[in-house]
């Protein structure tokens, strides 16, 4: 096998829709890409966790939230974009809405998240990465679980 091991936990992420009571979306940026696209709450599955259990591991570690997976929105089966990387399971999840108190109280881990913004729908899918968008529009315009598959363009060729 060449380039990259695989990374560590399961071959799957789990992410949260996580709005507060004016319906803002929380979208946050990662600290290790400087200058990176936004991205959607959440992260890897570790050995031995549901994707419920680390969502709200994730949430718990780089924001300080204790809020529980709700209702899965969307599935995505993602492709790598390089060649010895893993395809993974991406899975975003519906919290319940935080209660203005509750915005005040986050606190975001620095070694991982540089910044977040709570941000209306339509500004959330410019700032994200585009398959966070992908999966945040196809969740909201319609019925739910949405299953998605994403092939990069340049994989597409091997095929």
């Amino acid at each position: 096998m060449t380039g990259h091991p695989p990374p560590p936990g399961s071959p799957a992420t789990a992410y949260g829709l996580v709005a507060d009571t004016w319906q803002r979306l929380l979208i946050v940026q990662p600290a290790s890409h400087p200058g990176a696209p936004w991205r959607l709450p959440g992260g890897l599955v570790e050995a031995g966790e549901t994707p419920r259990e680390a969502l709200r591991r994730e949430l718990r570690e780089e924001l300080s939230l204790d809020l529980a997976a709700g209702t899965l929105l969307a599935a995505e089966w993602v492709l790598p974009r390089t060649h010895g990387r893993r395809s993974r399971l991406a899975l975003l999840f519906a919290t319940r809405p935080l209660a203005p108190q509750e915005t005040r109280r986050i606190t975001l881990q620095r070694e991982e998240l540089a910044d977040s913004r709570w941000v209306r729908l339509e500004m959330a899918v410019q700032l994200l990465h585009e398959r966070h968008a992908a999966r945040l529009t196809a969740a909201c315009a319609g019925r739910v679980p949405v299953y998605l598959e994403h092939r990069p363009e340049e994989r597409a060729a091997h095929v």
